[in-house]
């Protein structure tokens, strides 16, 4: 094999990947959405392949934990706070797998696409939770991207909210990029434009 690029050594990163540590909803997310387009990537042995199907409805279950009554995901189990960026990445993580063909439970699906409604009809530039405008502007453009993906499979896209942040003067490119793609999703795709 020629390339300019240095091989990937995929084997070696699946080992360190399959056996990440792992404990807060961030890390438990980043260990099993990989381990979703590993099959895609690479061949697995029989036994790679059960283990890494292993981890991601392992990591499923785990996220119920860390679960809030209002649907959103709290940094670590059993704290009532939720962590804005970690929610959506942990929706969007179920959201995949549920595409996959994992058992994502429907409550949790549905719960958690409650709590980013609230969340993005309720943003503000102001009420950022003390972020810098960028850091809040990334997380509304995340959440609505996510809610944009779940829509696809009975979410619903906050097209309001989508419009209202997209009246943002200083928007950085992420949060272009992802407000651009929640409107692909959504089917407005002039407002993609």
């Amino acid at each position: 094999e020629l390339s300019l690029m240095p091989p990937m050594n995929l084997q070696n990163r699946l080992q360190y990947l399959i056996g990440f540590p792992h404990g807060c909803v961030e890390q438990t997310t980043s260990k099993a959405l990989p381990q979703l387009f590993l099959p895609a990537l690479t061949n697995l042995s029989e036994k790679q392949l059960l283990e890494s199907q292993n981890n991601v409805g392992a990591a499923i279950d785990k996220l119920s934990r860390y679960q809030a009554s209002s649907g959103g995901f709290s940094y670590w189990p059993g704290q009532g706070n939720i962590h804005d960026w970690a929610s959506s990445y942990a929706g969007h993580f179920l959201l995949l797998a549920k595409d996959q063909g994992y058992d994502v439970p429907q409550k949790m699906l549905s719960d958690w696409q409650a709590n980013q409604s609230r969340a993005a009809r309720a943003w503000t530039a102001s009420a950022s939770n003390n972020n810098s405008h960028a850091s809040s502007y990334k997380e509304q453009a995340y959440r609505l991207f996510t809610l944009a993906l779940s829509s696809q499979s009975g979410g619903n896209s906050e097209i309001g909210a989508m419009n209202r942040f997209r009246q943002q003067s200083d928007l950085d490119n992420l949060s272009r990029w992802l407000l651009a793609a929640a409107y692909q999703l959504s089917g407005q795709q002039e407002a993609a434009n």
